[in-house]
């Protein structure tokens, strides 16, 4: 038996918040990673160079981080990533729609006439969302049967009644709600339900003619949070939020502080879901957030951060039985039609590559899966 020339490397996507790949090796050398993908004239070619984090040791194989720090619009038209210099279905991963554009539902008063555009949260939201995301409008029961992996709440109360909401959060979908003055002016509001943190009456007015101080600028964000590295313009500044009650968790559900302490933005976890609450508005009326390039930094961040719904792979059995190959990689990672395409069902294609169910893309109804043969490695012992 001859052992493989070369150290042996694999890739496959990691588990986090933000998208992110794993690359592992046997040798000490970190290769980069290319993205692959289609130009603006439908030409695939390499879109871009991913260098591997630091790396750890384990067993004699050496893991690597590689963060996918592109912006979105490119990041839509990678179709796979490949280790540089191998030749290996396992170096090969190809990329589905969890890596793509996440469907975003905003639900909100939009009855602002023409010349009072400016004045309607929905506007700021569209257009800080349309270049990375697909927007949906409508009435909430509308936009859950739509199936989108993140819903949008411009000041709205009173959910306690929204038949379909908690359970799709609970089932992955990420909520996003902005505070404003109908959340403020509600004598409810600390019976709200699906919000992170409990909320006080009233709001706060941090910078009008009856306020007590100058409005507020926006803290540095936490090294480890969902917005780290974003840079804070220097005259952000938030004139009005909500409060939250004092609770013994309430520092951990704080994801963004004003440079006061209190909170901006506030995050908890909801089954496998997410609730998010900004405690000041989504427009210009009680801070200038909306207007800024950070506005559209933070919702990108944090619309990355949702599982996409309508295309998790490990849906129940009954509903989705057969996956049927699109695309199939052979063992150099060498992407094919399938000549004579073959259901593949789903307990088999929940093991992984085989066989019977090569690593490719498969469809199933209207989801696209990228099943990767990347993966854990273990060295072999080689005899003599």
């Amino acid at each position: 038996m001859v052992p493989p020339e070369g150290p042996r490397q694999s890739l496959e996507l990691a588990a986090g918040d933000q998208p992110a790949l794993r690359l592992r090796s046997t040798g000490a050398a970190a290769p980069e990673v290319l993205a692959i993908g289609l130009d603006p004239q439908g030409v695939p070619r390499e879109l871009a160079r991913l260098k591997p984090g630091e790396g750890a040791q384990d067993r004699g194989v050496t893991s690597w981080p590689v963060p996918i720090d592109l912006p979105s619009e490119l990041r839509n038209r990678i179709t796979r990533f490949e280790i540089e210099g191998q030749a290996s279905a396992g170096a090969v991963l190809l990329a589905d729609d969890s890596l793509r554009r996440r469907k975003v539902a905003l639900v909100g008063d939009d009855r602002a006439g023409e010349g009072q555009r400016l004045l309607s949260p929905l506007h700021y939201l569209r257009r800080a969302l349309a270049p990375s995301t697909d927007l949906i409008e409508g009435g909430m029961g509308d936009v859950l049967q739509a199936a989108p992996d993140v819903i949008v709440l411009a000041d709205q109360i009173g959910l306690a009644d929204t038949p379909g909401l908690r359970e799709w959060v609970e089932g992955g979908g990420l909520l996003i709600r902005f505070a404003g003055p109908r959340m403020a002016a509600s004598e409810r509001l600390a019976e709200e339900p699906l919000l992170p943190v409990r909320l006080r009456a009233g709001g706060r007015d941090i910078g009008g003619a009856l306020a007590w101080g100058e409005p507020r600028g926006i803290a540095d964000f936490a090294a480890d949070g969902p917005f780290a590295g974003l840079a804070v313009p220097a005259d952000a500044a938030v004139r009005a939020q909500l409060l939250a009650e004092p609770a013994p968790d309430l520092g951990d559900r704080i994801i963004a502080r004003l440079s006061d302490g209190t909170p901006l933005v506030t995050r908890a976890a909801l089954g496998q879901g997410q609730l998010v609450l900004f405690h000041t508005t989504a427009n210009a009326e009680w801070s200038n957030l909306a207007i800024s390039g950070l506005f559209v930094e933070m919702l990108d961040r944090l619309v990355r951060s949702a599982r996409v719904i309508a295309e998790t792979p490990e849906a129940d059995p009954a509903e989705q039985p057969f996956w049927l190959p699109e695309l199939v990689l052979d063992g150099f990672g060498r992407a094919a039609e399938p000549g004579d395409p073959v259901p593949v069902a789903a307990a088999d294609f929940a093991r992984g590559p085989a066989p019977a169910a090569p690593a490719g893309l498969y469809r199933g109804g209207e989801r696209m899966v990228a099943l990767n043969a990347g993966g854990p490695m273990v060295p072999a012992d080689w005899p003599g």
